[in-house]
């Protein structure tokens, strides 16, 4: 006979242990990778993707350009890897195997800490803290950063095109943050009367007291010794030949 039949989402029947109390264990991470743990997942990665929306904004990047929007401002990169006659950096060191292996050179220019360190007169070493990699410079590939003209180029503030989509987007995630406020709001107040709830039945059932054994003994003689007259009168024959 299959038990998990007649089991909700598959879930093990509850075992008794010695004292006579039900053994949870056995169904109790089940119920919580099904029904508790996702919905802690979700509101982790929503969690998450918050946290990454500030520190875009507080780092004053592009909202746009973090969303994948098309920007003038990122058609530029062919011409920056142009300027400096590569599509990237060559990289010498990385802090972990999963680390991307191509660093383009818009990643250098959006290294919030730019501080390479001079080898000789011709190259020099860029610690990446953002991409976690050590990359390797030329002298002309250094001046041409340090000179600030390719900041300019992919600034997205310096087109008016682009200032007027990261308006746009700024104004479409204001709206739509400021709906998710008020739908977590909604999830704090229905948190907060759930555990209540919970909190309150929790306190009734450890109120209450399980029947012990002798209680229930008492009651099975009971039962038993009032029964015992109608026996005697249903058998008229054992009666007789008690009398005889």
């Amino acid at each position: 006979m299959n038990t998990e039949a007649g089991s909700p989402s598959g879930l093990e029947q509850p075992t008794v242990g010695s004292d006579g109390s039900p053994n949870t264990l056995n169904y109790e991470e089940n119920l919580r990778s099904l029904h508790f743990v996702p919905l802690q997942m979700k509101l982790r990665s929503i969690l998450e993707l918050l946290h990454t929306y500030s520190g875009v904004l507080d780092g004053n990047e592009s909202l746009a350009r973090h969303l994948k929007v098309p920007l003038v401002s990122n058609i530029l990169t062919e011409r920056i890897n142009s300027i400096l006659s590569s599509n990237g950096p060559r990289v010498l060191e990385r802090e972990n195997a999963g680390c991307e292996d191509h660093v383009s050179w818009m990643d250098v220019l959006r290294e919030p800490h730019y501080q390479p360190e001079r080898q000789n007169a011709e190259a020099y070493h860029l610690q990446m803290t953002a991409r976690r990699v050590k990359v390797l410079l030329s002298a002309y590939e250094h001046d041409v950063i340090l000179s600030g003209l390719l900041h300019q180029l992919v600034n997205p503030w310096s087109f008016v095109s682009d200032v007027q989509t990261e308006q746009a987007i700024m104004a479409l995630a204001l709206a739509e943050v400021s709906i998710l406020r008020q739908l977590s709001a909604q999830v704090t107040d229905a948190i907060d009367n759930v555990l209540a709830m919970l909190t309150q039945r929790i306190n009734s059932l450890r109120g209450r007291r399980q029947p012990n054994m002798s209680t229930s003994s008492q009651l099975f003689r009971h039962e038993t010794l009032s029964e015992s007259p109608s026996t005697a009168t249903s058998n008229p024959n054992k009666v007789e030949m008690g009398e005889s």
